[in-house]
Parts: structure tokens; C-alpha cells; sequence
């Protein structure tokens, strides 16, 4: 009995000591959520995956596959290059087609994936929603993602997201 009630008393200990540490109360709503919402790696093709929580939902819209929620949405589109064109060709076509309003948000090489992302604002029937498009390029194809959001603070998880794309 002692031993039981030592292990509950642990327990209970560790349980307040994350919930301080992580600033979620660990009764609260909120704290729910975020247990309920598993990053996980989801596949795109037989080659490229992205980290997207398993509370957006999926289809296949005409060979896109496209991730929605309230307030976030995100199309995915691959590329097959062939191999006709190297990578820096490849984006500086990507570049020279883009919007001339966008905002650069990152140009780097990270292991065999050059990525290249912007901000764009776009308007459609008088509503403004922003857009992270994101372009992530191997030898033989690319993968974009255009990440629609409704939030300005959002912009961070659309970057972040934007830089989870994998090839393998």
C-alpha cells in the first residue's frame, strides 16, 4: 500500500512539475488539445513526406493532396523534373516565376534539398489571406506547398512546416 501510494505521489509530482514547466495547466482544455495533436510524419509520395498533426483533415483534389482545419490549408503538389534541368535551374525558373509582391522567407541548401519559401498576400473576392508558398527541391523533382492561413501568427507554423518536407 505505501508503495502504491509513493508511486501515485510521483506520478502526481512529475504530472505538476510539466505542467509548470510547460505552461499548460494540466486539467485545462487547452492542455487537451495539445496531447491530442500528434506531429507526425505524413507521407506524401513514395518519396517525400511533411510534418502535418493528425487534427487536419486530407483528400486528393485533382492530383493534389490538400490538409485542412479552420483557418489552415495546405495544397501539395509534385514535380517530376526528370533530371532535365539541375537544381539551380530548376529554381531559378521557380524564382523567376514567382510573384514580384512576395516576401523571401528563406534560400538554403539543407542536406540534398535546396528550399526556397515566400510570403504572399492574396485577395480573392475583397478577403485578404496570407500564403507561405514553399519549393523543395531534390535532382529529379520538387515538392510545393502552398500553406494558406487565416492568423498572422500562423506565419511561424507555416515556415516551420514549409522546412519539414523530406526526401528520401
Amino acid at each position: 500500500m505505501k508503495l502504491a501510494l509513493a508511486k501515485l505521489t510521483t506520478l502526481i509530482f512529475i504530472a505538476t512539475a510539466f505542467s509548470s514547466c510547460s505552461g499548460l495547466n494540466i486539467g485545462s482544455a487547452d492542455a487537451a488539445k495539445e496531447v491530442n495533436k500528434v506531429k507526425k510524419m505524413r507521407r506524401i509520395t513514395e518519396h517525400w513526406s511533411a510534418e502535418v498533426d493528425n487534427s487536419f483533415r486530407s483528400r486528393v483534389d485533382n492530383g493534389s493532396k490538400v490538409f485542412w482545419k479552420p483557418g489552415r490549408t495546405i495544397w501539395i503538389d509534385v514535380y517530376d523534373t526528370q533530371k532535365r534541368e539541375s537544381v539551380d535551374q530548376t529554381l531559378k525558373k521557380l524564382k523567376a516565376s514567382a510573384s514580384k509582391e512576395r516576401k523571401d522567407i528563406f534560400d538554403f541548401k539543407d542536406g540534398q534539398i535546396h528550399r526556397f519559401a515566400y510570403l504572399l498576400r492574396e485577395v480573392t473576392d475583397g478577403k485578404a489571406t496570407d500564403a507561405v508558398y514553399s519549393h523543395s527541391i531534390v535532382p529529379t523533382e520538387y515538392m510545393l506547398m502552398a500553406i494558406y492561413f487565416d492568423k498572422a501568427e500562423d506565419k511561424e507554423w507555416a515556415s516551420a512546416l514549409a522546412k519539414s518536407a523530406q526526401f528520401q
